[in-house]
């Protein structure tokens, strides 16, 4: 494959794509900026015959890719493309180039991972879904404030009439926590058949700790109930100050620990005794149940589902 640098002839017409190969200089995709120094970027059309991609006015030589839009837009992104910088908008714009073009399927596949794309049939998949997406949804993939994958699952689980809840997320939320919270609610939905409007009614938006709390209680609500059972039961054992007991809060481990603070061996003893005598007090108390044996903390809010 060759490339080579050409006069410029006023003749040749230029290809609609010129405005996102614009783009894609605004975003300074391309590496060492070759289309403002050079001026212009041309290839074969289906006929054979030169068609500029790219032109500024204000100067008089193209970069000539000898070959039809498919392999010079390969060629192009292998040899042009800032690939320190590659970015979701900036496969968007090439794969949008390529739409332009009428590439096909096959054609399109070798550039996914150049592009950092997701390969193969769910790359199609994924662009075909991507421009499927509400504008509010599709800006936030862009501007990096959202994964393309869980645009995608949020898209896909809610369809439409969700840019009402984009627009209500607490603004300081992170990266990562605009993906989790976008995916939780769409797990909540397709586990409990809950619409966006009724898990709306649900959150508190003033206030972002808060917000995510309640996004967390409604896709893992036995998980938080058995967390606020476990509280609830610990403060009951009334511990004396400077005693606590710390366990794994994902209950993966069914083992606790119990700290006690103390500065001298008459202190350790006084709490010691006060210990004793507390938990052997709760002990005795004809409804207690041992809630740090696993199997009675779930048999609880079995109880309490019950009820």
């Amino acid at each position: 494959m060759q490339f080579s640098i050409i006069p410029v002839e006023q003749q040749i017409s230029l290809h609609p794509v010129s405005e996102f190969f614009e783009e894609l200089v605004q975003e300074n995709a391309i590496k060492q900026n070759i289309l403002l120094d050079v001026g212009g970027l041309a290839c074969l059309d289906e006929q054979n015959q030169i068609i500029y991609l790219y032109k500024r006015p204000d100067l008089q030589f193209m970069l000539f890719i000898e070959a039809t839009y498919a392999q010079a837009l390969q060629v192009f992104i292998e040899n042009f493309l800032n690939r320190n910088t590659i970015t979701v908008k900036t496969a968007v714009l090439f794969l949008t180039i390529a739409e332009k073009f009428n590439l096909t399927e096959v054609d399109v596949y070798p550039l996914y991972p150049l592009l950092k794309w997701p390969v193969s049939k769910k790359g199609f998949e994924f662009f075909r879904i991507f421009k499927t997406f509400s504008h509010d949804l599709q800006q936030l993939v862009l501007n990096k404030q959202l994964s393309l994958n869980d645009g995608v699952f949020f898209h896909q689980t809610f369809q439409k009439d969700y840019d009402f809840f984009l627009k209500k997320l607490p603004v300081s939320l992170s990266f990562s926590e605009r993906n989790q919270v976008l995916k939780f609610v769409s797990e909540i939905h397709r586990a409990n058949k809950l619409p966006l409007s009724g898990i709306d009614k649900n959150l508190n938006y003033s206030d972002k700790n808060e917000f995510l709390k309640r996004v967390s209680k409604l896709r893992f609500p036995l998980y938080h109930a058995c967390l606020s059972k476990m509280t609830e039961f610990v403060n009951s054992l009334h511990l004396p100050s400077g005693c606590q007991i710390h366990y794994d809060q994902n209950f993966e481990k069914d083992q606790f620990q119990l700290v006690i603070q103390f500065k001298k061996y008459s202190q350790l003893f006084k709490k010691i005794s006060t210990l004793n005598k507390q938990l052997s007090l709760n002990a005795n108390q004809s409804d207690f149940k041992d809630l740090f044996d696993q199997q009675n903390l779930f048999q609880s809010l079995d109880d309490s589902y019950d009820k």
